[in-house]
């Protein structure tokens, strides 16, 4: 079937298939196999599919950037239904508005957060860390063979312009599109090590498409610049998002010779979120080696 064709969580089912035994997400000492992140998210979707999750039904994730929340995300997809984010920044109100309106059947949390669901939240809390009854759950994917590039698979809640939030969905069709779209400039192969964190979601799938390694960059290092280009430099990075102003601040934290040093690993860079200044560029050009493709 062409790549076109075939849901999120299929591509990666057919990833996971080709490249089980490779390592897919390093989340500090957590090192989790294609194979492992294969049945991992089989387990948590069968727990969903039991808790009613069905078509375009929104699950909500409320956790920080970790290798549970690339469970959850993936499970959500495979059982059918929509993720949604759920921002640990998010103040109690705003949360409690975004839960009272979308009615998610279930939110996947962890056991420092559930609190923050009650008493108004009338669905399951899966507390993934603490429950771990989950992984017992069997994944019925006959019950999702129906599910087309045109289903939902995120909704994303913004302000817009009237500074009232709004759900707004993403189909299958338009990810897919773009991640594929994406790879046609720069794609992956066994091996990449991609540090993911800055626009979390839309960054840990895509090297899980093509059998690269997640890195997952801790939300305490990533506004960090000290650590977090030791965290490049540590894990031998080949791939990272930044905001040009996070970048810059990276590059101005130690000197020229050692910031070269510590993002020598580096084969690309993408700049996303913020406009690129003529001053970052030239300073981006002489800083960095000949081998790093700004993207």
């Amino acid at each position: 079937m062409n790549n076109n064709d075939i849901c999120l969580h299929q591509l990666f089912q057919q990833q996971a298939t080709q490249t089980q035994e490779n390592i897919a997400v390093v989340d500090g000492d957590n090192v989790i196999t294609y194979r492992d992140l294969d049945n991992l998210t089989d387990c948590l979707a069968g727990y969903l599919q039991n808790d009613g999750v069905i078509y375009v039904e929104p699950v909500g994730i409320l956790m920080e950037t970790c290798a549970d929340y690339v469970i959850a995300y993936i499970a959500i997809l495979k059982a059918g239904g929509a993720y949604m984010p759920l921002d640990l920044a998010y103040p109690d109100t705003l949360l409690e508005k975004i839960i009272a309106e979308s009615a998610p059947k279930v939110v996947v949390t962890k056991s420092q957060y559930s609190h923050r669901l009650e008493p108004h939240f009338l669905g399951a809390a899966l507390s993934i860390d603490a429950r771990e009854t989950w992984k017992g759950y069997i994944y019925n994917e006959d019950d999702v063979s129906s599910l087309t590039l045109d289903n939902a698979a995120f909704i994303a809640y913004t302000s817009g312009t009237t500074g009232e939030p709004k759900g707004v969905l993403q189909t299958h069709r338009a990810a897919v599109h773009s991640y594929l779209g994406r790879y046609e400039l720069s794609s992956y192969e066994p091996g990449d090590r991609v540090a993911c964190n800055v626009f979390f979601v839309w960054e840990i799938l895509r090297p899980l498409l093509r059998g690269a390694t997640c890195y997952v960059i801790p939300d305490d290092v990533i506004y960090d610049p000290l650590l977090l280009t030791d965290f490049i430099a540590k894990h031998k990075i080949t791939e990272i998002l930044f905001t040009p102003s996070l970048l810059e601040a990276a590059i101005n934290s130690v000197e020229p010779d050692l910031i070269r040093a510590r993002l020598s690993s580096l084969n690309v860079i993408w700049l996303n979120g913020e406009v690129v200044t003529t001053k970052l560029k030239n300073r981006l050009l002489e800083t960095l080696t000949e081998d790093v493709r700004l993207t």
